[in-house]
Parts: structure tokens; sequence; C-alpha cells
């Protein structure tokens, strides 16, 4: 019952030096976790490249499930190269033309489906990744809290046997 009554206190005694440092630390422009994650979302370049690539293959499923562009052409066959004359060889033949390349039924639909999976996997790149990069900021950041917190006890702890030992032979 004691052990559990210990650990409530010793939770409650670390939450609200949490709390009073944060709020001590926004009005001395100290770096909070907040702030400290934002900055780290805000300003990763490799996160910001996988945001842009995520973008774009976005817009890929579009593209892919249409059908390629049509071909507009201008033939000319047995056209005569000393004269260009059109009426001097009967078999001159010279027409334009229109094709479009038709692919199997249902090919279309398959590329925009993989096109799709890869969006979304790009996607899911990025929310892993932004997931590791906040752990780690989190991380780090609650490390270097309780080093500055362990810092400040030591200083309180010198300042405090500097004002018992005050009086004493033996300075500190």
């Amino acid at each position: 019952m004691w052990r559990i009554f210990n650990i409530l206190c010793v939770m409650t005694i670390g939450v609200s030096l949490v709390t009073n440092s944060a709020v001590a630390s926004e009005k001395q422009g100290i770096l909070t976790l907040n702030a400290a994650t934002k900055l780290a979302v805000q300003n990763n370049p490799d996160l910001a490249q996988m945001q842009a690539r995520a973008e774009a293959m976005a817009a890929i499923p579009s593209q892919i499930s249409t059908l390629p562009d049509p071909e507009i052409s201008f033939n000319a066959r047995n056209l005569p190269t000393n004269t260009f004359n059109t009426g001097q060889e009967d078999m001159t033949m010279i027409g334009p033309g229109i094709s479009q390349a038709i692919p199997f039924p249902g090919k279309l639909a398959l590329r925009g489906e993989a096109a799709n999976f890869e969006a979304a996997a790009a996607l899911q790149n990025i929310t892993e990744t932004k997931s590791w990069l906040l752990g780690n900021v989190k991380h780090t950041w609650w490390r270097i809290f309780f080093l500055d917190q362990a810092l400040l006890i030591v200083k309180n702890n010198q300042d405090l046997l500097r004002t018992i030992c005050s009086g004493c032979p033996h300075q500190v």
C-alpha cells in the first residue's frame, strides 16, 4: 500500500515539475516538447520530400488509367523525290491518318489500381516516418529535460551544502 502511495507521490511531483517548467519555459523562450515536435515536423527535409513524392504519386493513377494519346500522321508513298510532283507517278499516295492504341481489356484498370496502391504506400511512408521522427524528438527532449533537472538538483544541493556548512571550518 505504501509502495503505491510513494509511486503516486513521485508521479504527482513529476507532473507538477513538467507543468511548472512548461509554463516557465514559455515565458523564458525555452524549447518545450510541443514546440520541439512542431519544429521537427515543419523543418525536416526528408519529410517534405516524402510529402512532395506522395502528392506527385497521387496524380499518377488518373494518368495511367486513361487511353494513350491518339497519333496524327501524314503519309506520302511513292512520291517522286526529284520533282515532288504527285501527278508524275500513278501510284503516289498522300493522306492524313489518325491512330489510337487500345490496350487489352482490363489492363488500364489494373495499372490504375497498382498506381493507387503505390500512392497509398507513399502516404503510409509519410505516417511511419513522422511517427519515427516524433518518437526520436520526444525521447531526446525527455533525456535533455532529465539532465537539466538533474543539474538543477545538483546545483540546489550544492547551494544547500554551502549554506549548511557556512559556519563550518571546512568550506565545501
